[in-house]
């Protein structure tokens, strides 16, 4: 059985593609959770009338995304567990090729794919999943780590203790993609592709001071957890000391600006200066 755990917030008339798409799956053997966060206008009952006993409605007091799928997952039944936004379809084939792959590998604990954005300007984009500290950890442009991508067996979350931080918002999903790799391997398919919504002036897409102060929360987790990675921890410092002084300059919070670069100057020196070097190039 997989578990589709989909947090609803006022997603209106979109949440029924997402739920038409989770049914027109091939692999039929599903829970669908759909954990109404809140959401004080039509977007539930707004819902075509399933009659499909494996769709379920949990409604809620607004708790947040991370918040919301912790909930999802502790009622969850499933062997394998998916985390699907509200907004987001799954090819036919999705589930089908993750779960035959978790079967045939039995030594991988989670499974991402193809990602394609929509509807303006597509593009393909890989999950994180073979090398998750480079491809997560090192900005590398080619890879996301959406939860809607990945197919998770349960027994690796339960067993390991491993949920999402619900001390952190967007970067939550790195974060569990590195307590992954702590104790198990990831893989990818090439078939049965995510389809990833971008909306104009979504959350992620805009620098505000909560972006940015969650990506420095997610830094100290990192810390607290062990996190950092084990080759290149000064290259990785470095690095996200300058992202995050970037951050911190495009809201104007000039000071921490400052400290951070000083902070990635210290971490690596050589990393600082070529960064600055290739960004006056540029």
């Amino acid at each position: 059985l997989v578990s589709i755990i989909t947090p609803v917030y006022k997603t209106g008339r979109l949440l029924q593609e997402t739920v038409e798409s989770v049914l027109s799956q091939q692999y039929s053997n599903f829970e669908l959770l759909l954990i109404d966060d809140g959401s004080n206008d039509d977007t539930i009952s707004s819902l075509p009338q399933y009659n499909d006993e494996r769709i379920k409605v949990i409604t809620q007091a607004n708790q947040g995304m991370a918040r919301t799928r912790n909930n999802g997952l502790r009622i969850a039944r499933g062997e394998y567990v998916l985390f699907l936004d509200h907004d987001d379809l799954i090819e036919k084939d999705f589930l089908s090729e993750r779960v035959n792959f978790l079967l045939s590998h039995p030594e991988t604990g989670f499974v991402g794919g193809t990602i394609r954005t929509f509807p303006e300007n597509p593009k393909e984009y890989l999950s994180a999943a073979v090398d998750i500290e480079e491809e997560v950890l090192f900005f590398k442009p080619e890879f996301l780590t959406t939860p809607s991508s990945y197919l998770i067996r349960r027994s690796v979350l339960d067993d390991n203790n491993i949920d999402f931080n619900e001390s952190l918002s967007s970067t939550a999903d790195r974060f569990m993609l590195l307590k992954l790799n702590q104790v198990t391997k990831g893989g990818r398919v090439s078939s049965g592709k995510l389809l990833y919504r971008i909306s104009p002036g979504g959350f992620s897409q805009i620098i505000k001071p909560v972006l940015v102060d969650d990506n420095e929360r997610m830094y100290l987790e990192m810390v607290k957890e062990g996190l950092l990675p084990v080759k290149s921890k000064s290259r990785f410092k470095a690095l996200y000391f300058i992202m995050l002084a970037g951050g911190y300059r495009m809201v104007r919070y000039r000071m921490k600006s400052a400290r951070y670069l000083l902070k990635a100057f210290f971490a690596n020196p050589y990393v600082f200066f070529k960064r600055l070097i290739l960004k006056k190039t540029n």
